[in-house]
């Protein structure tokens, strides 16, 4: 069988993936599959968990998970950071760019290697407020936090920024802005779309949804807001049109 030769290639840096449920793991395998559909060579180096292979192809994305599974978590972190760094180091060919999604762990990573290899890197942070990177690295990271702050200034080529919140925060710690790369999070319309009015109606009979407000239920998915994260309740109060007794 012939092997589809890829252009370029994308070394994606998640401590957090496949098979964990979150944002950070969903946008970093659909983003992943999506530039392997374009013929881009992308893998993704994670952390590992006790009886989780060590490689395997996720939804045909190449996964590695390096770094120990054992000792305390300052130990697992460093050594997630020294094996990631050594497979960088020994696959140069395979790589062009070092996608970090967090500006933890990963971007640590995407840093050594984009000083000691010299590739390009690109930043994701997912979160603000509290619990979003640049606070934990400010607040929570006392050693190391304020050195990667500015080492992310000084090194890091482009960052992605999925909300104004994000942006600001990385504009306050230095980051230039014709560095910073607006680009919210999409929805998949081959996999979310209206369903067909019969089908819709016979949903909204199994949930006990009342005929009266069948035009206007909302349904939302995911886990209650927390610190840094906006609620789904408030902009649903805001939507003028939706009756203070609908179904949420």
């Amino acid at each position: 069988m012939t092997r589809r030769v890829m252009r370029h290639g994308i070394a994606m840096i998640a401590s957090i993936f496949h098979p964990s449920v979150g944002g950070i793991q969903t946008h970093t395998l659909h983003l992943s599959e999506k530039l392997r559909a374009r013929g881009i060579d992308v893998f993704v180096l994670t952390r590992p968990h006790p009886g989780l292979p060590r490689y395997e192809e996720i939804q045909g994305v190449p996964t590695y998970r390096l770094g120990a599974t054992r000792g305390s978590p300052a130990f697992r972190a460093i050594s997630y950071i020294v094996e990631c760094c050594r497979f960088l180091a020994r696959n140069p060919g395979r790589w062009d760019i070092a996608h970090a999604q967090q500006m933890l762990s990963p971007m640590t990573i995407g840093l050594l290697a984009r000083v000691l290899i010299g590739k390009k890197l690109v930043v994701n942070p997912h979160a603000t407020g509290t619990i979003g990177d640049v606070e934990i690295l400010r607040a929570q990271r006392p050693l190391t936090g304020r050195a990667r702050l500015a080492a992310a200034v000084k090194f890091a080529d482009a960052f992605v920024s999925i909300c104004q919140e994000i942006r600001d925060e990385l504009v306050s710690v230095g980051i230039r802005e014709e560095k910073i790369w607006e680009i919210p999070n999409g929805v998949d319309t081959d996999h979310f779309r209206p369903l067909p009015r019969q089908e819709r109606g016979a949903f909204r009979r199994a949930l006990g949804l009342p005929k009266g407000w069948e035009p206007q239920a909302i349904v939302t998915l995911g886990r209650p807001a927390g610190p840094g994260k906006p609620a789904t309740r408030r902009p649903i109060d805001e939507i003028s049109w939706t009756p203070r007794d609908a179904p949420v």
